[in-house]
């Protein structure tokens, strides 16, 4: 506990406390171990991939399963504290894992090794082209553009037309319009996109 005493500037209700005359520093307490605390979770990227593995998904409801326990499988693994903390909640109201994923999944990927992350891929890719509901598949559009935007290196690694049309598929005809003019700056062309 400090002394209290008036502060010099030009409101005297406002007290500063100043206990620097009761530490020395040898006895200092030291910020180890509060440094230790903000260290990142290593990400376990076999149990990520338990969650996002795709085998044994059919109809929509195993989608929707698939999803939720992605999220929160990501939200599990982060390597932000804040994130982590989370995971929870986010168990019990599947709505907070959604509004999450983007930022779960980017800081869960920058973590992933290169095989880890084609294999996550290619589930990705399996995803997008299955009987999955609108709303997991604007959260992947999404998530694309998020980790475009967000200076993920390179973005999200799928082809841009299938990109292009899972935005037309979703009726998303801004990210439509947007993958399809990547597209043609890129040299590849496309077909023109009809409203």
């Amino acid at each position: 506990s400090g002394t209290a005493g008036n502060n010099t500037n030009d409101n005297p209700s406002v007290e500063t406390f100043d206990n620097t005359s009761e530490l020395d520093d040898e006895n200092a307490p030291s910020i180890q171990p509060i440094l230790n605390q903000t260290n990142k979770h290593r990400v376990n990227q076999t149990n990520l991939q338990r969650a996002w593995d795709v085998s044994q998904r059919s109809t929509r409801e195993d989608w929707d399963e698939w999803m939720r326990r992605f999220a929160v499988q990501l939200l599990r693994e982060a390597p932000s504290p804040a994130l982590r903390a989370t995971a929870g909640l986010a168990h019990a109201y599947p709505p907070l894992a959604r509004e999450l994923f983007s930022a779960a999944f980017v800081c869960c990927w920058m973590e992933l090794s290169e095989q880890y992350r084609s294999n996550l891929v290619q589930s990705l890719e399996i995803a997008f082209s299955a009987d999955v509901s609108p709303e997991i598949l604007q959260t992947l559009l999404n998530l694309a553009e998020f980790m475009e935007h967000d200076g993920v290196e390179g973005g999200l690694p799928i082809d841009i037309a299938v990109l292009a049309d899972l935005a037309l598929k979703c009726r998303a005809y801004a990210k439509a319009l947007h993958y399809k003019e990547r597209e043609h700056g890129m040299g590849r062309g496309g077909h023109c996109v009809e409203a």
